[in-house]
């Protein structure tokens, strides 16, 4: 090993005057020479910086000149240091920093085959534990956000977080969808509404009708019951798909003047930042009726991740006002709430007609809605006989 490249040594020449006395005097004083080799008039070799200076005092006394070729060492390179302890004692706290927070999360990292939908889901259910770059994380920490995951976001079959010198590495497995268990009660299927039944696949049970006839609402499609060899009835499960014609009329009633929060001028923007598991800066204000957003981004430097995060929280003013509709703008309004109330009750309507009627009455709208579609007649009613 080349030990001069760590400790300070001096390369240097000894022209004219005595030299063979001062290789001899330096000698018999303990100052190591090594290296020597002769040159015209003088020699060269290598000296411990520590002793130059004794080295060039037995040179004047022997009236050699003495000649630095080549500073050696750890101490001449780092020589731009001399005299600024600050650097110097800023990149051993640095140094120190890392090692005293290696469970400080300075990046995140995402299992590879997650989607982005997946990772922008798991990020929101960390930061709602404030598990973030800058989070101080315990292996107890750790486990315990793996069980809140898995309980808040049942479409993982498992989470696992682990820290490893400063990257949280998340990685998770998509649960497999849960098959749809079919209903297996035994009852009757009965009309959900009044209709004319177009189509009719019985697959268990009874068939109490036939397409082309009428049913009206709570009347028996499919009997799930049939009887024994001693004339018992015997409950049964009955599964049909029956497609019917339905007719039915919707109402609402649509204020022309109401009271409702409208955003205002003057967006506002607060930030702080999130380290070492606590928030540096003014808390931000709160506002009642603001609509607030909160954007969270990692701090990095040139592309080097650091533990922190900065929080930008952005509020929007909003006021109590009141609005006026024009009758074309409440028609609307009552319209969709119309059609909200008959997808809710028939998801699967189809081939929809519908006419519309309305009136205006003391500034209130009363919209009717005629209807005629295409659905599902199903309902099922168990064996006590209750829907």
């Amino acid at each position: 090993m080349n030990w001069g490249f760590w400790f300070a040594q001096v390369e240097f020449t000894a022209l004219g005057g005595r030299y063979e006395r001062f290789i001899n005097l330096c000698n018999e004083k303990g100052i190591p020479l090594s290296q020597i080799s002769p040159l015209p008039g003088g020699v060269q070799a290598v000296i411990p910086a520590r002793y130059y200076h004794r080295a060039a005092g037995i040179a004047r006394s022997c009236q050699t000149r003495l000649s630095v070729q080549e500073r050696q060492g750890m101490w001449f390179r780092l020589g731009w240091l001399h005299r600024r302890w600050g650097i110097l004692v800023g990149a051993v706290l640095f140094c120190v920093s890392c090692h005293l927070f290696g469970k400080t999360v300075w990046s995140i990292r995402w299992q590879e085959d997650l989607s982005w939908e997946q990772r922008q889901s798991l990020r929101q259910g960390l930061y709602s534990m404030d598990i973030c770059e800058g989070t101080i994380l315990s292996q107890e920490t750790l486990r315990q956000s793996e069980k809140i995951l898995l309980s808040e976001y049942p479409e993982f079959a498992w989470v696992a977080l682990n820290l490893n010198r400063g990257r949280l590495v998340v990685e998770a497995m998509p649960a497999d969808p849960v098959p749809e268990i079919e209903n297996n009660e035994a009852g009757d299927l009965l009309a959900k509404a009044d209709g004319l039944i177009l189509s009719m696949n019985v697959q268990e049970g009874v068939a109490a009708k036939q397409a082309g006839q009428t049913v009206a609402e709570g009347e028996v499609l499919v009997q799930g019951w049939h009887t024994d060899e001693n004339g018992t009835h015997i409950q049964a499960h009955a599964k049909a798909e029956v497609m019917g014609q339905i007719q039915r009329s919707y109402r609402c009633e649509q204020p022309m003047q109401y009271t409702a929060l409208v955003a205002q001028q003057g967006m506002e923007q607060q930030s702080r930042l999130y380290a070492f598991g606590r928030y540096w800066g003014k808390e931000p204000a709160q506002q009642a009726q603001a609509a607030e957003r909160i954007i969270r981004t990692p701090v990095n430097i040139l592309g080097f991740a650091l533990p922190a995060t900065v929080e930008q929280r952005i509020l929007l003013p909003r006021q109590q006002q009141q609005i006026s509709l024009t009758e074309q703008q409440a028609v609307d309004y009552a319209r969709m709430a119309c059609m909200q109330q008959l997808y809710a009750q028939f998801p699967d309507a189809s081939s929809l007609e519908y006419r519309e009627e309305w009136t205006l009455e003391q500034g209130m709208l009363l919209y009717t809605m005629h209807t005629s579609f295409q659905a599902d007649l199903v309902i099922r009613n168990n064996p006590t006989g209750s829907v």
